[in-house]
């Protein structure tokens, strides 16, 4: 693999996981799916609590789902992306850091409205032809949730159940 191969790979990547991040926020549900391998390994353990396991592309969808209509508004940034690419350049480890906004906008006082999680991304992606798909995701919270924290977990939940 040639430098400027390699570097279009991490690009690639790194593209990969900026449109996680923005088909959550964009509610765009299609989108999310043409991003996952049919069955992704999903571990929220240190994010959530809940144990890890694989899913179908789908019920993380639907998941994701669940999540974002609890809410009026999401904003995922990602930042600092490390990307790995394994030396038959069939797959990749990324570690981007995550800072994930979640707005509430009728909550009965305006200062419940918002909760903030600070943490990071882990991911496997193998690609496809010329594409790269997520197969591992685990996510990490780094600090405390910030806000009202209820709000989160109140929402994350219900989403794990739909």
């Amino acid at each position: 693999m040639t430098g400027i191969e390699s570097l279009a790979d991490r690009l690639a990547v790194g593209e990969v996981v900026a449109r996680l991040a923005a088909a959550q926020d964009a509610c765009d549900w299609a989108g999310l799916r043409l991003l996952l391998a049919d069955h992704v390994s999903l571990d929220l353990s240190r994010h959530l609590g809940v144990p890890a396991g694989e899913i179908s592309a789908e019920d993380f969808v639907e998941r994701a789902r669940g999540v974002a209509t609890g809410f009026t508004a999401t904003h995922h940034l990602t930042a600092n992306l490390v990307v790995d690419l394994d030396a038959d350049a069939e797959r990749a480890s990324c570690q981007a850091h995550v800072l994930a906004y979640h707005h509430l906008r009728d909550a009965p006082d305006p200062h419940d409205a918002v909760c903030v999680m600070r943490g990071s991304w882990d991911l496997r992606l193998h690609r496809t032809g010329t594409r790269w798909l997520v197969e591992q995701l685990t996510v990490t919270r780094t600090a405390p949730l910030e806000g009202n924290t209820d709000l989160y977990t109140r929402t994350a939940t219900a989403g794990r159940h739909s």
